[in-house]
């Protein structure tokens, strides 16, 4: 019986020490999260996720040889799952009530509906850069800065999307027969 009642205490000193250790990383890890959150307030929310993240199994980082860096990884997970979520977000009040596409007509709809099947067969990030560059006319510096990747990748995520969607028609035009070719 003594075993039983030594758990809860043995619980109670571990929540205690990651607690403590914890709150001595904190100034740290408020830095941290400063230099990768724009504004202060999404900086301390994500320490405060970041602990409850570790808090979940608290022995993780206490057993850890680095407890900061272990604190610090969590913290960059926690930050980029926070910024995945906003650029999922569309505030409601910025969404603009334009034509369906059946105004302009079954060909306009008809091209639509095909261009976003081939845009659903490439990867988010190839689909991404396809939409900011060649159908909203963003440069790939802009692209680049609102996907938060260099400008580089961001080419070459369009080049492959270009070369995939280009395989692509050219594969069904085949398969569609002379009749169904585009011209010219």
């Amino acid at each position: 019986m003594s075993g039983a009642s030594a758990a809860p205490d043995e619980c109670h000193d571990v929540r205690a020490h990651f607690d403590a250790v914890f709150t001595q990383l904190l100034p740290a890890l408020y830095r941290r999260s400063r230099s990768l959150s724009a504004a202060r307030d999404l900086a301390e929310d994500a320490v405060h996720d970041t602990y409850l993240k570790l808090s979940a199994r608290p022995r993780s980082l206490l057993g850890h040889s680095h407890p900061y860096a272990y604190a610090c990884r969590a913290l960059l997970s926690v930050t980029r799952d926070a910024w995945r979520r906003e650029r999922r977000m569309v505030p409601t009040g910025e969404l603009e009530a334009g034509p369906t596409g059946f105004e302009e007509g079954p060909d306009a709809r008809l091209a639509e509906l095909m261009a976003l099947r081939l845009l659903r067969s490439l990867t988010e990030r190839q689909a991404q850069a396809v939409i900011l560059v060649d159908i909203e006319g963003h440069t790939l510096d802009e692209a680049a800065r609102r996907l938060g990747l260099h400008r580089g990748t961001v080419a070459q995520l369009r080049r492959r999307a270009l070369e995939s969607l280009r395989d692509k028609t050219e594969a069904e035009s085949k398969d569609l027969g002379p009749a169904h070719r585009p011209r010219g």
